[in-house]
């Protein structure tokens, strides 16, 4: 049976069940990636529970079918619920076999339901092992429950991502094979890595790797905290951003960008706890280039993690995207100290950004394949 983990009590510590959901979730990346970059941490799992105006999650367990305490609480879906933050009374959680979190979008792609299932350690198979029918039949369970959720709630595509070491070919190995028995399609496949902050910065100071254009200039913002001349070309950018990037055949309706979007989500960033740092290359058009990164709290302050790196198709073909990720490269080390790498994933059929990544050193560690399936209108 499932058991449901409830909304996060602000202020209060995470509860066991999250700490056991977090450090298996890490379990399974660092396994496959031999490296902590691409770890979250349990404040970033709880204030996805939180929810918001555009995103919400939700977090299920599968148990043993043990006996519910009597006057249980249930969730809207009919679970007993179990608390995210504080005492676990109940030690429901305690031997959950996996773990299953649905993200739900709330403005784009309302039909999608957000696939992510982690199994218990004991299920995971050893590098170079197979996975036991055990844990075939835990993951057969977790994708049911998705399903199920996803039917209920009147959703009708799932989408899951899978994480493989970068000499797997995408699309490949027995957790690919499952997905294609239960009827998920690849869709997208990508490439993780990092690029190392103090050997990109050491031979240039901020401002010398841009051309000497007089008509050229960086401009550094924090936590979205933007000019409001500056607020429509960047809006711009982040509408062109949400077509051009890379989806494959994977459904992703193009964002709506406001200045009251840009509002909220910069009001996010605070109550998220967040460190965001973004770089605009500006020229006398306008605003015509944008990257970004983010220190989620409870992370690795090690590890920044890419966010959109984007030019304004008038600016391209100059060389201009390197010069840009320099320019942020400096702005992290001048602003946020304490970084020494980025984490950031790119789509494989992205070859132009891949370029720009090499330049800059790009250490590759892990592979990912996007997977989809439409379920039947009833």
């Amino acid at each position: 049976m499932f058991v449901h983990f409830d909304r996060p009590v602000p202020g209060w510590e995470p509860a066991d069940g999250i700490r056991t959901l977090v450090f298996l979730a890490n379990l399974a990346a660092q396994e496959t990636t031999g490296d902590t970059a691409s770890s979250t941490s349990t404040e970033r799992l709880v204030h996805r529970l939180v929810g918001s105006t555009v995103h919400d999650v939700l977090a299920l367990a599968l148990i043993d079918d043990l006996p519910v305490p009597p006057g249980s609480k249930l969730s809207d879906l009919g679970y007993p619920l179990v608390p995210a933050t504080g005492d676990d009374d109940t030690e429901l959680v305690d031997d959950a076999e996996g773990f299953l979190l649905l993200g739900l979008p709330l403005q784009e792609d309302t039909g999608v339901v957000e696939v992510e299932f982690i199994l218990d350690a004991g299920y995971l198979p050893i590098p170079g092992e197979v996975l036991e029918a055990e844990g075939k039949h835990v993951i057969h369970r977790l994708l049911a429950e998705a399903e199920r959720v996803a039917r209920v709630i009147g959703r009708n595509t799932l989408q899951t991502w899978l994480l493989h070491s970068p000499d797997e070919p995408a699309g490949t190995g027995e957790f690919a094979d499952l997905l294609r028995e239960y009827g998920y399609l690849p869709g997208l496949t990508e490439i993780q890595g990092f690029v190392d902050i103090q050997s990109n910065i050491a031979t240039t100071a901020i401002g010398e790797s841009l051309p000497q254009d007089a008509s050229l200039r960086a401009e550094i913002i924090r936590d979205l905290c933007v000019p409001e001349a500056l607020i429509p070309g960047l809006i711009e950018l982040y509408r062109l951003a949400s077509v051009e990037v890379p989806h494959g055949s994977l459904d992703a309706e193009p964002v709506e960008w406001t200045p009251r979007r840009l509002h909220q989500a910069a009001k996010r960033v605070v109550t998220t706890e967040r460190s965001m740092l973004s770089v605009l290359l500006i020229d006398d058009s306008g605003v015509i280039g944008l990257s970004e990164v983010t220190c989620h709290p409870g992370s690795d302050p090690d590890v920044l993690e890419q966010g959109i790196t984007i030019i304004h198709p008038r600016a391209r073909g100059r060389g201009l995207g390197l010069l840009l990720k320099r320019e942020l490269l400096h702005a992290v080390a001048t602003e946020l100290p304490a970084a020494r790498r980025i984490y950031t994933s790119c789509a494989s059929v992205n070859s132009a950004m891949i370029a720009v990544n090499e330049a800059l050193g790009w250490r590759v560690l892990s592979g990912g394949s996007g997977w989809q399936k439409h379920l039947p209108t009833v």
